[in-house]
């Protein structure tokens, strides 16, 4: 619409034009469509002639959970035993480094959230103030 259309004969010149432009857009549509149709059957004419099959899209590999061996403690209760040991309310951050320290494996990547999640999740352990917990 590059000039601006002032009476019905410029809108139908206008329209004769749009509807030209879509016509050829149509046509090429169409002479592509052939052409993917004919490289479609070039494909599958090699793969028949070769034996190869397409490659089947990558699955990302499921992560294993550690289990936990017959015996060995929980995180949840080496981290009762590190309260029970200091005879005092404990924060996070005090207590994830302790729990490292005591052969406690994790994946985890913030060791802080989890000692925090257990402690508020879990029944064992009271809240005695804001981020302080002792064992019940």
């Amino acid at each position: 619409m590059a000039k601006a259309i002032r009476t019905v004969r410029d809108l139908a010149l206008f329209l004769a034009a749009e509807e030209k432009e879509l016509l050829k857009l149509s046509e090429r549509r169409e002479q592509l469509a052939s052409a993917l149709d004919a490289l479609a059957g070039e494909i599958t004419q090699l793969k028949g002639e070769a034996g190869i099959e397409p490659a089947a899209p990558k699955r990302r590999a499921r992560r294993r959970r550690r289990r936990r061996r017959r015996g060995e403690k929980t995180v949840r209760e080496i981290v009762a035993g590190i309260l029970r040991k200091a005879g005092r309310p404990m924060r996070a951050p005090e207590i994830a480094p302790l729990l490292l320290a005591a052969g406690c494996k994790t994946r985890s990547k913030n060791p802080v959230n989890m000692v925090s999640a257990i402690l508020g999740q879990s029944p064992n352990f009271k809240r005695v103030g804001k981020g302080l917990y002792t064992v019940r």
